[in-house]
């Protein structure tokens, strides 16, 4: 089982570096610093929320897939994958096998 990065496995934590090199804008935006703690902390009665674009996401759910089925000597078909990705995505569903 992996338990490393998956940017650095995957050999593209270089391109993860350049595109989130700073993350202030992020903390400043999202956080309150604690002077005290010298922590960020989420505000009183707001929740974490992320947006991952959806290309970004299905690309991390299919190669990690993938990759989990290298590691079982699989070779899934199509429908193999599409069947285990989709219900990851927001609002994706597990398809039934009764008739509409």
């Amino acid at each position: 089982m992996t338990t490393g990065h998956p940017g650095l496995e995957l050999g593209f934590l270089d391109i993860l570096a350049k595109e989130y090199a700073d993350l202030t804008p992020l903390l400043v935006g999202s956080f309150e610093f604690d002077d005290k703690t010298k922590t960020y902390n989420l505000p009183t009665n707001k929740k974490f929320k992320t947006h991952i674009p959806l290309e970004l996401r299905v690309r991390y759910f299919v190669v990690s897939y993938l990759k989990r089925m290298e590691h079982l000597n699989r070779n899934p078909t199509f429908d193999e994958i599409i069947l285990n990705i989709m219900p990851l995505l927001k609002n994706g569903t597990t398809p039934s096998n009764r008739p509409s």
